[in-house]
Parts: structure tokens; sequence; C-alpha cells
């Protein structure tokens, strides 16, 4: 069984050793990876390959491009597309991550609902209000930051190389990334405004967060099973 979070914090720890020209090239290659349609601990393993391979070249003073080249997102690939020739006996790692990253985020806009929303309504009752009305508003809302949190991880893997060497193309990024919010934001404030009358069902808060408890314990066990297959 492998312990991914272990392998995560073992390449955080030896990734530091690197020197900054090397880390800023290594942490260009770690979020293109991580994009990729590759598994998560194979992933962890190429990291833990590609930095032996940093470190060991920067220990004999020379430089990364020495030992792979200067075409960095194409020695990427390369890795990638041997990654996922190769039988694995563990099976939908990435689907199950992703699954549990949407039920994180759903939970956290939840509780942000509840916060300003929900608590508001109970603190002018003065009474503890059970029964939560799930809208259309905060479903649509759901959505849409969902979706542009993909957008945004996809699009900074993706151009991770030209972000990390390209400075006005990370001021430009910044910049339609700052207007982006913004508009996103705008367009959330008014859905909230327009939708949140279309209540679509009522249920009460604790069977929300069983439902949410019991979603998260089935992903957890299906991730433990895939863990010991591995």
């Amino acid at each position: 069984m492998k312990d991914l979070q272990g392998m995560i914090r073992r390449n955080y720890e030896l990734s530091r050793e690197l020197t900054p020209v090397n880390e800023a090239i290594y942490n260009a290659m770690v979020c293109y990876l991580r994009t990729s349609p590759v598994d998560e601990y194979t992933v962890e393993e190429i990291i833990g390959e590609i930095l032996e391979l940093f470190l060991s070249t920067q220990a004999r003073g020379e430089k990364i491009e020495q030992a792979i080249g200067d075409d960095y997102r194409g020695y990427c690939d390369k890795l990638i597309a041997t990654a996922l020739k190769q039988p694995r006996g563990v099976k939908w790692q990435r689907h199950l991550a992703n699954l549990e990253m949407l039920l994180n985020t759903l939970i956290l806009l939840w509780f942000i609902d509840l916060v300003f929303q929900h608590l508001p309504r109970m603190v002018h009752y003065k009474k503890l209000l059970l029964s939560y009305q799930v809208n259309a508003g905060f479903l649509v809302s759901a959505l849409i930051i969902i979706l542009a949190a993909i957008f945004a991880t996809k699009y900074i893997g993706k151009n991770s190389f030209k972000l990390s060497t390209n400075k006005s193309i990370r001021k430009k990024t910044g910049l339609i990334s700052g207007f982006a919010i913004g508009t996103i934001f705008a367009l959330l404030v008014l859905i909230s405004g327009e939708l949140s009358s279309y209540v679509l069902f009522t249920t009460k808060l604790y069977y929300i967060a069983a439902a949410f408890a019991a979603i998260i314990l089935i992903v957890k066990a299906m991730q433990s099973i895939n863990n010991m297959k591995s």
C-alpha cells in the first residue's frame, strides 16, 4: 500500500535542496505533470525520479539542460506517454481524486452558504432552523465556481512552462485572471439574487451533513481498496 501523502511530503522536502534556477524548472514540471491524465501515485513516482536526476545533476555542478535538454515540456510528455502505456494494477485513482476534490468544494460552498445565508436567518428569527432550502441559485453558483476552478487548474498546468519563464505572459495572465474573477463574482451575485427564490427542495441540515459524510466515507473506502492493490 502506497502512502501518497508521504510521497508528496518527501518530494517537497527534497525539492528544498534545489537551486533557485532548478527549482523554477522543477515547479513548472510538477504543475504540468499533476494536471496530466496519469494517476497520482505514478505522478509522484515520476516527480521523485525527476528530483533525483535534478539533485544528482546539481551535485555535479552541471545545468539541468545537460541531462534532459531544454524542451522541458517535451521531456514531461515522454514520461507521461511512457506511464500511460504501462499496465497499472490500480484503477480509478484519478477519478476518485477528482470526485473527492469535487465533494470538498461542494462542502466548502455549503458551509459558506450556511454562514452567510442560513445563519443570518436564524439570528433574524432568533431560533434554530434545522430545515435547509436548496435553491437553484446555490447549485448554479457552485457549478460556475467548480468549472472556473477546473479551468484555472488545467490552464496553469498546461501553460506552466510559459508562465514560469515569460514575465509578460504572467502579467497578462494576472490581468486576465483579475478581470475574470471580478466578472465571476458579479455573475455569482446576480445569479444568487435572481435564482435564490427558486427552491428545489427542502430538507434537514443533518440529512445533508449525513449524506456528505456517507459519500466521503465511500470514496475513502474505494481509495483504500485501490491503495491496497498497488
